[in-house]
């Protein structure tokens, strides 16, 4: 991370390498019946991404996946700390729908997600509002509007029409 002496730019270089490999030792019988599983190894993912702060108000990101196909992950501008909407930003980026699809790779404990996350959408052109920390950090909502492009070159070409995503959570009781 680095930031400058007056704190008006803040930004952050960094990447990330998950390596799958799979090794299979089957016994006589399976082999025998032709149904010897594949050895294999890939990198699932191989990240690299620079993100920062201006100003205190404009926030931006940039993170390219190198696994198989390139594939651009992230990459927006947005404005935060705006009165009464708090955030907006606009470019490719995660809808905000799925809990799950939210949480980064970083963080989730398995290499993959979970077979219902194949039901959210992921990350897609557009613009989103939201308010990560409504009503004293205990409510949440989002709403955005997303054309499903995807995330391999080109990303500009779908005629899919577009998305209304719309998120919101709540803590009652604490």
């Amino acid at each position: 991370k680095f930031e400058s002496r007056d704190k008006k730019f803040k930004y952050q270089i960094g990447g990330r390498i998950m390596w799958d490999q799979a090794y299979f030792d089957a016994d006589r019988t399976f082999k025998a019946n032709n149904n010897e599983p594949q050895n294999g190894t890939e990198f699932r993912r191989a990240r690299l991404f620079i993100s920062g702060l201006l100003y205190n108000h404009i926030k931006f990101k940039a993170q390219v996946d190198f696994a198989g196909q390139t594939s651009f992950k992230d990459v927006y501008l947005g404005l935060v700390k705006i009165p009464v909407i708090q955030n907006i930003t606009f470019g490719h980026f995660k809808e905000p729908f799925s809990l799950e699809e939210l949480t980064s790779s970083k963080y989730i404990t398995f290499m993959e997600r979970s077979l219902m996350n194949a039901f959210a959408p992921g990350r897609n052109a557009g613009i989103a509002i939201y308010d990560s920390q409504a009503f004293d950090k205990r409510a949440t909502w989002a709403i955005g509007v997303f054309r499903p492009v995807g995330e391999t070159p080109p990303i500009l070409n779908s005629d899919d029409g577009y998305h209304l995503t719309l998120r919101a959570t709540a803590l009652p009781f604490y």
